[in-house]
């Protein structure tokens, strides 16, 4: 049987289920489609924008080609190439700020101690305030999930983002506080900047504060009640917080 012509260029329509023909799917963690992008009529030169919008929505089968660098966290969705390198460059939860870093494991089940963690410490003075992070495109205000868990002097939190594939929740984890906020109690809706903690750390010796952001896979509630480390690493993707905070 005759092959299809060669040199017509036409793209091909997509297969994923849900979406009509003569377009490309989005896909979210489950491969399901999560938007239906119209097709151009013909030439793949048309084609790599709509793959590189693609990338760009962050999707869950991000691919890990890429090696992280020195200084890089390895995660499952990486520093997209859009967003600059420096952490200087974005707003985070503690000020001053006397560096960061990929975090190292202290304890964790499956992995050997002093492997990466999914987060970031950020070195800061002992006792400097900890303010909720404030997320580009965060829609409304964060939702505290839990506080001392999945580790006795830490709190997580919710946020809405609307993204060009619709509104999607992350995770944000602080950990290694020295003090939570007094009045601070899960439910609560807080605004970017509210102080939910202290850094902890010696005076003299320095402090720091765990950072960690995770994007809940599609289709999924926000965990609610105690959490575990297993149950927050099955319901969401660690990701690279400079895809998602706030710039200076």
């Amino acid at each position: 049987a005759a092959g299809p012509k060669a040199g017509t260029g036409a793209p091909a329509s997509s297969s994923a289920p849900g979406c009509p023909a003569g377009t490309i799917a989005e896909l979210g963690e489950g491969g399901e489609p999560v938007v239906c992008l119209p097709l151009p009529p013909s030439g793949q030169e048309a084609v790599a924008p709509l793959r590189a919008g693609r990338e760009r929505r962050l999707a869950t089968d991000w691919p890990r080609a890429a090696l992280p660098g020195p200084g890089e966290p390895e995660l499952a969705i990486p520093r997209l190439p859009d967003r600059p390198a420096s952490w200087a460059h974005y707003q985070l939860p503690v000020d001053p700020v006397t560096g960061v870093q990929p975090a190292a494991l202290r304890h964790e089940g499956d992995r050997p101690r002093g492997a990466r963690a999914d987060g970031i410490r950020i070195g800061t003075t002992p006792g400097t305030p900890v303010r909720v992070a404030s997320l580009a495109g965060q829609q409304g205000a964060a939702e505290v999930l839990l506080v001392g868990q999945p580790d006795a002097a830490s709190v997580v939190t919710a946020h809405r983002v609307a993204e060009p594939a619709g509104l999607r929740t992350y995770l944000v984890l602080y950990g290694e506080l020295g003090r939570l906020a007094p009045d601070l109690a899960r439910g609560a809706a807080l605004a970017p900047g509210v102080v939910i903690g202290l850094a902890g750390g010696e005076a003299g010796a320095g402090g720091a504060v765990y950072l960690e952001v995770r994007l809940l896979h599609p289709g999924l509630a926000a965990p609610q009640g105690p959490l575990s480390r297993a149950a927050l690493c099955a319901a969401s993707a660690a990701c690279d917080p400079r895809n998602v905070l706030a710039r200076r």
